[in-house]
């Protein structure tokens, strides 16, 4: 038997009985399969409460006609008990159909045995006869009183198993209930899934098994600590991060909480069993991302630019959730006035500039190609600079663009820049009021660039 297919054998069912639910579950409380008959005997019993009066009532007219026929053609009843199967038939009758189709099987019984058996001594022995016909009636209405009294403790006592069991095999997490032995006595489905091993095969079996070999010695003292004290260094009956072995060999993590429980002195203990192996790799997973975000944060507080992701949200609002800590130096504003809003850094873009950040930040977005621009900025203690940036868009679930890049301060270049065509064009003017001939040529005497005389004279343009 695979353990899927016994998984569905052990599913406990709610069937309807009167118009309301009762559950029936064949999976042993106490670990034996003795209580099998009794979930057997209680279900026909409640089968049979479900059915129509009238066929309860025949049913009881039935039990007693057959008591009757036998009392009558088995001469030794009829003679020296004559009351003998009548009282059986009452007693099968208040068991099985009720507390009323019991009392009217005395009813019928009596009638049968003051017809068939009692009528010749009515005459003769009156007083005789209605002793007996008393005394049937007080001992029969006790039997009747008696035995629906533990037929409804009985039932009380099955509706509260057949709750418990509903709810422990129900449960997500693993149940598992052992003895002082640590001999298993309950193992509900969750835990068939967790240890990949059927309840037949592991009830009655230690607990050990599903323990790694080199957790078992502390294992068993602790359990012994705690059904002598209740108490153990593993603090059982809180939430506690132990190792648990599948069927097949894995270990895996698991979470336990355990409690104690003690009947007639014999003790139990019960352990609620989650695994977290999902959990585990999730924290794993979050651990290693903090790990690589430490080292982000050393890389990006050690670059003299600001790494960043600039996020442009569908109403056209924007922000910068992630920036490194040379933001303040490059923008003038502490990394917390853009977390929310960017609008501040883009009052401070030069107003002949601003108009062509938009577009190309719009023109990014469209196209999700990346994005580079420099423009003038008014730094709130540096004055004016230029600020250069680079990034690659991505689209996000809710329709923002998220850019992740790198931006700089590249005053100092455009500075150099414009130093430098300032220096051309002093030297062009020097060359220009030259009258002598000047020209650069390349190795190949191609004109790299001539004076205004040069141009003059050989018609070679500058």
């Amino acid at each position: 038997m695979n353990l899927e297919s016994h998984n569905k054998e052990r599913t406990t069912q709610r069937i309807p009985v009167d118009g309301k639910p009762y559950y029936r579950c064949e999976m042993s409380i106490d670990g034996n399969t003795g209580n099998f008959t009794r979930f057997k005997t209680q279900s026909i019993i409640l089968y049979l409460d479900s059915q129509p009066a009238w066929l309860r009532y025949g049913w009881a007219v039935l039990t007693v006609a057959i008591a009757a026929i036998a009392t009558h053609t088995i001469p030794v009843f009829g003679e020296r008990a004559a009351f003998l199967l009548f009282f059986f038939a009452i007693i099968q009758t208040a068991f099985w159909l009720g507390q009323n189709p019991g009392f009217f099987a005395m009813i019928l019984s009596m009638i049968a045995v003051n017809a068939l058996i009692l009528s010749p001594d009515w005459i003769s022995k009156s007083d005789d006869v209605l002793i007996l016909n008393a005394g049937f009636c007080i001992l029969s209405a006790v039997i009747v009183t008696t035995t629906s009294l533990h037929r409804r403790l009985t039932g009380a006592l099955w509706e509260s198993r057949q709750g418990y069991a509903g709810i422990v095999e129900s449960a997500l997490d693993a149940m598992i209930t052992i003895d002082a032995d640590q001999q298993i006595m309950l193992f509900n489905a969750a835990a068939e899934k967790m240890f990949g091993c059927t309840a037949d095969e592991a009830i009655g079996g230690s607990l050990e098994r599903f323990i790694p070999e080199r957790f078992r010695p502390g294992h068993a003292e602790n359990i012994r600590a705690f059904g002598r004290n209740g108490s153990t260094r593993r603090k059982m009956g809180e939430l506690t991060a132990v190792k648990g072995l599948r069927a097949d060999g894995e270990e895996f993590p698991i979470e336990a909480a355990i409690s104690q429980c003690e009947i007639n002195g014999e003790k139990s203990f019960t352990a609620i069993l989650r695994d977290v192996t999902e959990r585990v790799r999730a924290d794993s997973a979050i651990q290693e991302q903090l790990r690589l975000q430490d080292q982000l944060a050393k890389v990006a507080a050690t670059v003299p630019g600001v790494i960043c992701s600039f996020r442009l949200r569908p109403d056209g609002s924007a922000c910068m959730p992630y920036v490194s800590p040379v933001f303040e130096s490059v923008y003038g504003f502490s990394p917390d006035a853009v977390t929310e809003e960017f609008s501040p850094i883009f009052a401070r873009i030069h107003p002949d500039d601003i108009g062509h950040i938009h577009e190309t930040i719009a023109e990014s977005a469209r196209t999700l190609q990346p994005w580079r621009d420099s423009f003038r900025y008014k730094h709130p203690a540096k004055g004016e600079i230029w600020i250069e940036g680079h990034s690659m868009p991505l689209r996000e679930m809710d329709g923002s663009i998220l850019w992740h890049g790198y931006i700089q301060d590249i005053t100092d270049r455009k500075l150099a820049e414009t130093a430098l065509r300032d220096r051309e064009s002093e030297l062009r003017l020097i060359m220009d009021v030259t009258p002598a001939l000047i020209s650069y040529l390349n190795t190949d005497f191609e004109y790299l660039r001539v004076n205004a005389t040069y141009e003059n004279w050989f018609g070679i343009p500058a």
